[in-house]
C-alpha cells in the first residue's frame, strides 16, 4: 500500500514541525489483553555515535532502493526517482542534510510502540501508537486532505464528536488510524482498537493492563535504543529486553521463571538455538569474508547465564567490528 504521498506527506511534516505537544501515556492506548509491547526510542537512536558514523553512507547506497520500494504502487513517482537515481543518492549521503532530516526526525517523533497479544489473540489486532510533539487538529486536518485527495483509498469515520480514517488499498486488509490527542497518532487492522483509543482519550474508557504487564510497561527505559516486555502467563514467563546503541551495540534479555530449574532448563535450549544459529549464518556467508568475521565476533560477544530464576543472554558488538563489517 502507499502511504507516501510527496504533496500530503509535505504538509504533513510541515504541520507536525509547526505545532507542538505534550508527551502521552503509552499505556493508556494499549489494548487491555496486550501481552507484549515494543518500543522504539528515536532520539537514543539518532544521537548515538554508531548511527552517526554509518546513517550518510548507507542512507546514499540503499536509500534510491528504499524509495523505489515505497513507492511501488505510483509508476511515475518511481520513473522520477530512477531518472535523478544519482542526485538523490548525493543528497542521502550528504551528512548536512542528514543531520537535518534526523534533527527533524527526533524533535517530533519520541517514541513508536507495537503491542500484540501473543497468546491465541487475532493477528489483525496489533496496536501500533506514535508518540511525539504535534498538534492533533493539524494532523487531523491533512487526514482530511488524504481523504479528500484520494476517496478510493482514505475514508474518514465519526465516532460520536471524534474522527478516524480508514485506508483501503487492493486486497490488503483495511488500516485503520486516528490522531486522539496532542502528540498521538495510533494504528490498527482492528476498527475496535482504534474506538477504543479514542474512548480513552475522551475520558470514557480506563486503561485496564494485567497488573505485571502494566509494571512491565512502565518500567520502559527511553534511553535505550529498543525495549520489549512480555508476560507468558501459562508458562509464567516475564520478558524484559533492550538494545543500547552508542559506538557499540549491546543487547539483553532477561526471562524471568517460576523456578531455577526452569531458567537452567532454557538457558540449554538458548545455547542450542544459538549454535544453529551460528551454523545458519557461517553457511549463508558462504565465501563472504567480512561477513563471517562479523558473526564470529557475535558469537563471542553472546552470553548465555542464569541468575536464580533468571534466563540471561546478553550480546556486545563493538563499533569496530560494525565498521569492518561495513567497510569503513
Amino acid at each position: 500500500m502507499n502511504l507516501v504521498r510527496s504533496g500530503p506527506l509535505a504538509a504533513l511534516l510541515a504541520l507536525l514541525l509547526s505545532s507542538a505537544g505534550q508527551a502521552a501515556d503509552i499505556e493508556k492506548y494499549l489494548p487491555d489483553d496486550t501481552d507484549m509491547v515494543m518500543a522504539l526510542h528515536v532520539k537514543p537512536v539518532i544521537d548515538s555515535a554508531l548511527v552517526k558514523r554509518h546513517l550518510p553512507s548507507l542512507a546514499g547506497e540503499y536509500g534510491p532502493a528504499v524509495l523505489l520500494a515505497m513507492q511501488e504502487k505510483s509508476p511515475e513517482i518511481q520513473r522520477a526517482i530512477q531518472a535523478n537515481k544519482e542526485d538523490v543518492a548525493r543528497i542521502l549521503r550528504d551528512p548536512a542534510e542528514i543531520d537535518r532530516f534526523t534533527g527533524f526526525l527526533k524533535d517530533t517523533v519520541s517514541t513508536v510502540v507495537v503491542a500484540t497479544n501473543t497468546q491465541g489473540g487475532d493477528a489483525n489486532r496489533f496496536f501500533m501508537g506514535i508518540f511525539g510533539d504535534w498538534g492533533r487538529g493539524r494532523v487531523d486536518g491533512v487526514f482530511v486532505l488524504l481523504c479528500l485527495a484520494d476517496p478510493s483509498q482514505f475514508k474518514m469515520k465519526k465516532l460520536g464528536d471524534q474522527k478516524y480514517y480508514v485506508l483501503k488499498s487492493g486486497n490488503d486488509a483495511p488500516i485503520y488510524f486516528a490522531a486522539p490527542e496532542d502528540g498521538v497518532i495510533i494504528l490498527s487492522q482492528a476498527q475496535d482498537v482504534i474506538e477504543l483509543g479514542l474512548a480513552r482519550a475522551a475520558g470514557k474508557s480506563k486503561p485496564a493492563l494485567k497488573k505485571d504487564m502494566r509494571t512491565l510497561v512502565k518500567g520502559l527505559d527511553p534511553t535505550k535504543a529498543l525495549n520489549l516486555v512480555a508476560v507468558n502467563n501459562q508458562a509464567q514467563i516475564t520478558m524484559r529486553g533492550h538494545v543500547a546503541i552508542t559506538r557499540d551495540v549491546r543487547a539483553e534479555l532477561t526471562v524471568e521463571t517460576a523456578d531455577p530449574a526452569i531458567a537452567r532448563e532454557l538457558a540449554k535450549e538458548a545455547s542450542k538455538g544459538i549454535d544453529s544459529l551460528k551454523e545458519l549464518v557461517a553457511v549463508l556467508a558462504g565465501d563472504n569474508a567480512k561477513l563471517k568475521a562479523f558473526a564470529q565476533t557475535v558469537s563471542r560477544g553472546t552470553k548465555v547465564s542464569t541468575q536464580g530464576r533468571n534466563l540471561v543472554v546478553s550480546t556486545d558488538v563493538s563499533g569496530k567490528a560494525i565498521d569492518d563489517l561495513l567497510g569503513q
